[in-house]
């Protein structure tokens, strides 16, 4: 497949909402080559050891921050339970808006969870291109392809053009 490519470009997307994404762009001559050049290209990045290793510490550095929050989010659990049972009995209301953060808390947590779920590996999602210009032919070989069908093409516009001519000068 790597006889059929004509240009390849990476461009590592930075925040990007759907993760690390690296963006290629990939020039082929012959556009059937694309799933084969795509399958080889995701079996190299899964069977790569420092890519896939660059996977695996960005999921623990993941889990890690997720532990992290849901220590916190226990923490504040247990302060507002004890905040409310000691505003009850003594009648003290505080101004502290402890449900505000357990609330931020739990959006964090829901995020990280989303984000772990959707680190499998490496997947390609083929983006639709419309193409800007169309390929043709240089202008050399425009001309040297109407010359030979003129050429070519010529004896019957003269005999069609003798035939119109001839009908129309009996008339």
């Amino acid at each position: 497949s790597l006889l059929n490519l004509k240009q390849i470009e990476a461009q590592y997307l930075e925040n990007n909402p759907e993760g690390n994404t690296i963006k290629i762009k990939i020039s082929l001559y012959d556009t059937s080559a694309i799933e084969n050049t795509v399958k080889d290209l995701i079996s190299y990045c899964n069977n790569n050891k420092y890519l896939v290793e660059k996977l695996n510490i960005k999921k623990e550095n993941l889990l890690r921050t997720k532990e992290n929050y849901k220590k916190q989010f226990d923490e504040l659990i247990l302060y507002k339970n004890k905040v409310e049972k000691e505003n009850i009995n003594s009648g003290y209301i505080t101004s502290y808006n402890v449900f505000k953060d357990i609330a931020s808390l739990q959006e964090t947590i829901s995020k990280l969870e989303y984000e772990l779920s959707q680190i499998k590996g490496f997947e390609v999602s083929v983006l639709p291109v419309t193409p800007l210009k169309v390929e043709s032919m240089s202008l050399i070989k425009s001309l040297i392809l109407t010359g030979i069908l003129g050429i070519i093409l010529c004896p019957f516009l003269v005999f069609f053009l003798d035939k119109i001519l001839a009908t129309s000068s009996e008339e």
